[in-house]
């Protein structure tokens, strides 16, 4: 009865310690410590190449931590990639049969020289994925990069010198299979221009800039509306002056994140029940509802203000008033 109650309390107890935590649990009792150990081990980053070196050997010895491993985080960036770390962490990466969570975006190996194909093949045979982040991807890369059945997110950045044509047809294939979807605006525009009035991607559930340094830098058109019709949430920062009634366009619209509001752009009275608006911090605004009477609904639940020189208290009584269904 105590083995069990002990057993009942552990599984309730670990799962809230800190990573320090469980590094002491780890040296404590054999079922505290397998406990402990599975845990520490099913989120991991390498922030620099020992990292890599120390990890790769005991995740390949020990069969059970590898198969803990949930979450990677590749942000290498304290050096220039060779080829002995693009082999590591391919090996690393082919190691890991439950890996779910998989960010690359350390030191850019496009303006190295070094093969990355490894890695990549190494990623795509990862039945398990379903989030993936891959920084400046190269031609070759991303062709190798087959489908990954139980993806659900993606996010891409890419090589300057990388064809168009070879993004674009990846990104059709892609656009098919994920919910979410990052890429540079960029390269956003081209693939949209590119699908035209073709059949749209069904599947896309959420747009947003990769890699985005501030907010994001994703302008839309009716053609981007047009390619993307099942979006659930979108981050946006310009609209084009044609663009208008989007959530028309979009009826499974929930969140809109953006930083510029024309009239028009939401019907009256909208299902959107999430908003997040931010106001560059060099616009003087005399009032509030300037900005917020156009998305004015009482279908919204949840309304985040980045405000700039405005009065916060002017926006917080606009927002009420305007939006009487905050929760």
């Amino acid at each position: 009865m105590s083995a069990s109650l002990h057993e009942d309390l552990l599984h309730l107890v670990v799962p809230f310690a800190d990573r320090d935590t469980l590094v002491a649990l780890c040296l404590t009792s054999t079922s505290v410590s397998a406990a402990a150990s599975r845990l520490l081990y099913s989120s991991i980053s390498i922030h620099a190449y020992r990292h890599l070196v120390q990890l790769g050997p005991v995740l390949r010895r020990r069969a059970d931590l590898a198969a803990a491993v949930y979450t990677l985080n590749e942000t290498c960036s304290g050096f220039v990639w060779d080829q002995p770390y693009c082999d590591d962490l391919a090996n690393l990466v082919q190691s890991l049969p439950n890996v779910r969570f998989l960010r690359i975006e350390g030191n850019t190996p496009g303006l190295t020289g070094v093969d990355r194909r490894q890695v990549i093949c190494a990623v795509s045979t990862r039945g398990s994925l379903r989030q993936l982040a891959i920084q400046v991807m190269k031609g070759e890369e991303l062709i190798l990069l087959d489908d990954i059945p139980s993806l659900d997110a993606l996010e891409l950045s890419f090589s300057s010198n990388i064809p168009a044509h070879v993004v674009n047809l990846a990104l059709l294939r892609w656009c098919h299979t994920v919910r979410e979807l990052g890429i540079p605006p960029s390269v956003l525009a081209r693939y949209v221009n590119f699908v035209g009035m073709q059949a749209p991607s069904m599947t896309v559930q959420l747009l947003r800039d990769a890699y985005p340094t501030g907010w994001s830098q994703i302008t839309v058109s009716r053609r981007l509306l047009s390619a993307f019709p099942a979006l659930r949430a979108l981050y946006a920062e310009a609209f084009e002056a044609d663009v208008a009634n989007i959530d028309e366009h979009l009826p499974h619209l929930q969140h809109l994140t953006l930083s510029h509001i024309p009239a028009g752009l939401l019907t009256a009275g909208h299902a959107v029940s999430s908003l997040a608006v931010t106001v560059p911090s060099g616009d003087i605004i005399p009032h509030a509802d300037y900005y917020l009477e156009p998305l004015a609904s009482p279908h919204v639940r949840t309304l985040d203000l980045c405000w700039g020189l405005v009065s916060g208290f002017s926006a917080l009584r606009q927002a009420l008033d305007l939006f009487p269904g905050l929760e």
